[in-house]
């Protein structure tokens, strides 16, 4: 007795690399406690709560020069002179009742919902092999009010959605058989709803307990909206959020699930039927609104424009109902070459020694301010005209600007100060 023995578990199809310290490669999902019996044997003891084949992996720790490694209740492949190695199956435990999965997801009115996974599970969680035959009860929770206009209320109905089976698949073979199927069809006014899954089959009187899924059942897809906080994009970047929004007929959000947005740029000119130069729209990222497990029909775009500098129309439709806003997004998209522009009229004035402001922005070949490039306009300072005194130019601050208008603009202030004789050019 006295010395140090380490017992280590890892699932059989995660178990790689060779044995040491660190069991590289292999995920260790529990370690045993080992007991000292003091007669030079020692009791390891471990409850595993994943069902599956483990290797089991007694070691010295730390290796020691004297002796071997006897393993009495297993035979297991032996590990140099410190350490044995076998291999043990776990099974499921006793069931005890369902899962369903997703727990949580967005379904539309009178269209089929994604697949419902139905299985039997112990106490642990893990699976076990058993046919299921689901019973399911429906109940409304509450009204869906989100999305809804300001001022608008939707009517309350205490009514349930019907619930009808499109497809159920499970195993004839009981041992076999690992859960069931489903695929449903919800219809009835947008509402939170509650499935409730059970077992038909009590399986020799055995009380399961039963699934819950949450569901948010909302309309068909009537009308899109599109907004965008920016109406200015440059050439090359990143733009957006774009914010798209499915809605019913009560205007309503609808789920997720019964959408495909797509976006598209055409300049505004080409609207008339004039050519014009094609911009080039890709979408970098699209996330949908959530709620827990659930999605809305709620969606921020994120793009990338390239084309000339012009103005822009932002279309988007949905490639599953053919829906789109009313109108596009109008756009200003800008991009090189740049130049700068004195916002003053001409010509300017100043007092000599008294601090005197210069507004200049950097505006594009169609002489559009711009927002969102960098640049950092210079003075020349020292002496420059005509004369015996020449003026004197003397910069005392630099800042930048955003000005709001049709577009944001930015826009460099320069403080600067004049010296000379009056009259000075």
């Amino acid at each position: 007795g006295g010395d140090t023995f380490r017992v280590l578990l890892y699932k059989a199809a995660e178990r790689g690399g060779g044995l040491g310290e660190e069991h590289e490669g292999g995920r260790m999902l529990l370690q045993a406690h080992v007991t000292d019996r003091s007669d030079g044997s020692y009791t390891a003891r471990y409850m595993p709560t994943e069902a599956g084949t483990y290797h089991v992996v007694a070691e010295l720790f730390p290796p020691s020069p004297l002796g071997q490694l006897h393993c009495r209740e297993a035979r297991g492949t032996r590990v140099g002179t410190q350490g044995v190695q076998f291999t043990v199956v776990v099974s499921p435990g006793v069931a005890v009742g369902l899962r369903a999965g997703p727990a949580a997801f967005s379904a539309t009115s009178g269209l089929s919902t994604p697949p419902i996974t139905v299985e039997v599970v112990d106490a642990c969680g893990n699976i076990v092999p058993r046919r299921v035959q689901p019973r399911m009860t429906v109940a409304a929770i509450a009204p869906l009010r989100r999305g809804r206009e300001p001022g608008q209320t939707p009517e309350e109905d205490p009514t349930p959605p019907a619930c009808e089976v499109l497809e159920a698949r499970s195993g004839e073979d009981e041992l076999e058989a690992e859960g069931a199927v489903l695929r449903l069809r919800l219809t009835g006014r947008p509402s939170r709803v509650t499935l409730v899954l059970t077992d038909r089959d009590a399986g020799g009187g055995a009380t399961l307990s039963p699934a819950r899924v949450d569901i948010l059942l909302t309309g068909e897809p009537a009308l899109m909206e599109a907004s965008c906080p920016s109406r200015f994009a440059i050439s090359g970047r990143r733009f957006g959020p774009v914010r798209l929004r499915a809605l019913d007929a009560r205007r309503l959000i609808v789920a997720r699930s019964a959408l495909q947005p797509t976006v598209w740029a055409l300049p505004e000119s080409a609207e008339d039927g004039a050519a014009a130069a094609p911009v080039q729209c890709q979408v970098e990222e699209l996330e949908w609104a959530r709620e827990g497990e659930v999605e809305w029909g709620d969606a921020t775009i994120w793009l990338r424009l390239n084309g000339a500098p012009g103005h822009v129309l932002l279309h988007s439709a949905d490639r599953l109902t053919g829906l789109s806003p009313p109108s596009p997004l109008p756009l200003y998209l800008t991009g090189p070459p740049y130049r700068l522009r004195l916002l003053a009229h001409q010509p300017m004035s100043a007092v000599a020694g008294v601090a005197t402001t210069i507004r200049v922005a950097l505006v594009d070949i169609n002489g559009v301010s711009v927002a969102g490039v960098a640049f950092e306009p210079e003075v020349r300072q020292g002496s420059f005209g005509e004369g015996d005194e020449p003026l004197q130019c003397h910069l005392l601050e630099r800042r930048l600007v955003r000005e709001q208008g049709p577009w944001e603009a930015d826009v460099a202030e320069l403080v600067v100060r004049f010296e000379g004789r009056a009259g000075g050019r």
